[in-house]
């Protein structure tokens, strides 16, 4: 059952704000503002979390803020990249690389826990064709997901990143880990720079098995479309 609904800020940095602000307000006069307290969040990349990203803390007033900066660095250096966002951002989710490993990514769960910050780590990413995860790892797609996806769970993070497809793997599906599905598309040629989409009727069909949902930029701008991903997966 889908908990939370982020919707992907992927926007030029000037028009951030008004453009999260905009979709906040339709998602609270079709579901209401204990829905949007409750169920929705933002999603900011790393190069909005640069220079001077201060004001972005108006979207704490009304609902969490997730960090999707994709750590790739050992503990140490990683975890002071996070606390140089919070300083000027309070923060309620950041992404970190599975292949980090178990170790590593259990000192980011276990600093993360400390300030009230969960970790999402992130898999093989959506924009790399599943033949070229094959070719780097010499194994199928959804065995390096399922692997990467383990890790994550041993670790102790709060939740994995996948595309929906994933989820036809029963190994996958029975990680008692949180999935995080992105990728989302309405029509078959919305696929956009994305290798691997999670299309609606495939995330509707597997919706009681994915907790985060991430609502692309595309749809963000385009209320009606936003609305209808939303009132179906509700």
């Amino acid at each position: 059952m889908v908990e939370k609904y982020f919707l992907a800020l992927d926007f030029d940095t000037e028009k951030i704000e008004s453009i999260g602000n905009n979709a906040l307000d339709v998602l609270e006069n079709e579901f209401g503002s204990d829905f949007v307290r409750r169920k929705l969040g933002v999603k900011l990349n790393d190069y909005a979390l640069r220079g001077d990203f201060s004001s972005y803390a108006v979207f704490n007033e009304r609902c969490e803020i997730f960090a999707d900066i994709k750590i790739f660095h050992g503990a140490g250096t990683g975890y002071k990249i996070i606390e140089e966002v919070t300083k000027r951002l309070p923060i309620n989710y950041v992404t970190v690389s599975s292949y980090l490993g178990e170790r590593i990514l259990s000192e980011y769960v276990k600093r993360a826990n400390r300030d009230g910050i969960k970790i999402i780590a992130f898999t093989a990413h959506t924009k790399i064709d599943a033949s070229e995860i094959e070719a780097i790892h010499n194994a199928e797609a959804n065995e390096v997901i399922y692997k990467l996806a383990k890790i994550a769970y041993n670790a102790g993070c709060d939740a994995v990143v996948l595309d929906v497809s994933a989820l036809r793997d029963k190994r996958i599906e029975k990680l008692p880990i949180k999935k995080l599905v992105t990728g989302i598309r309405i029509e078959a040629d919305t696929k956009g720079e994305q290798a691997r989409v999670s299309f609606l009727n495939d995330v509707l069909k597997l919706k009681e098995k994915i907790h985060y949902v991430v609502i692309s930029s595309r749809y963000v701008q385009n209320p009606r479309k936003m609305v209808e991903i939303v009132g179906k997966l509700e």
